[in-house]
């Protein structure tokens, strides 16, 4: 927890085993997801537990993952200056690959690369849940993304954006059956062992404000990522995607 001049900042880190607790970050909140029955949800299923729990009815929130320094290359101090220093705004967006949105009109074409069911199976849960499917092909502005659900918001907007993303959550869980929706459960990483129902959720967020920023009038701001390290990532993408396609 942070208390600035202006508001309060609880942000979450999660962890689920010995290795990722080291990674941890001391000026976050620790949140052990590793018994959790949501877990393979990833951040979203801690979202969810701690929104149902009341817990992001005050200040400023956000749930982010052990390896938020890794991929922002950013320390507490940075985060919290950064929101303390610009008050005023509804959601604080800490992306770590801007540089991604001048390869990609959305963060859903950037994960077809990577998963090549995922705008499919995503259109076919929007119609069900009375969404319009072609939502998904919205262009996201760059200085509007954010990957990895690394966001930090007041308690209107989770509470917008939980109300956008539960009928998401709720219509996978209750079709796991459903054969048109197989490719959401088989394992996408080796490394984690996670699914494609965390890749779903954390593109939900640009959705999210790709729709109602201008309508809800929200404020959103994004940290500032050098060029240089914007370059440097873009290089490591375009190699990544290159042998992704050879």
């Amino acid at each position: 927890m942070y208390v600035g001049a202006q508001v309060k900042v609880n942000i979450y880190q999660v962890y689920f085993d010995a290795n990722s607790q080291v990674k941890l970050d001391s000026g976050f909140i620790p949140y052990d997801n590793s018994h959790s029955p949501n877990s393979i949800w990833r951040e979203y299923g801690v979202m969810k537990d701690l929104y149902d729990n009341e817990l992001f009815t005050l200040g400023l929130n956000g749930v982010v993952s052990w390896k938020f320094r890794d991929k922002t290359a950013l320390n507490t101090k940075q985060v919290y200056d950064f929101i303390n220093n610009n008050d005023g705004y509804d959601v604080y967006l800490f992306n770590p690959w801007p540089e991604l949105s001048d390869l990609f009109d959305s963060s859903w074409q950037q994960g077809q690369i990577w998963h090549k069911s995922l705008i499919r199976v995503v259109k076919v849960i929007f119609e069900q849940v009375g969404y319009n499917p072609n939502w998904i092909d919205l262009h996201e502005k760059k200085e509007e993304v954010v990957y990895c659900n690394f966001w930090v918001a007041t308690p209107s907007f989770w509470k917008a954006y939980m109300d956008f993303t539960k009928p998401i959550y709720e219509y996978i869980e209750a079709n796991k059956s459903d054969s048109s929706l197989k490719e959401i459960f088989r394992v996408q990483s080796s490394v984690n062992f996670s699914d494609l129902r965390a890749y779903i959720m954390e593109r939900l967020i640009n959705t999210f404000i790709a729709l109602y920023k201008e309508e809800r009038q929200y404020k959103t701001i994004q940290y500032p990522v050098s060029l240089d390290r914007q370059y440097d990532n873009l290089i490591a993408h375009s190699r990544a995607i290159a042998k992704l396609i050879k």
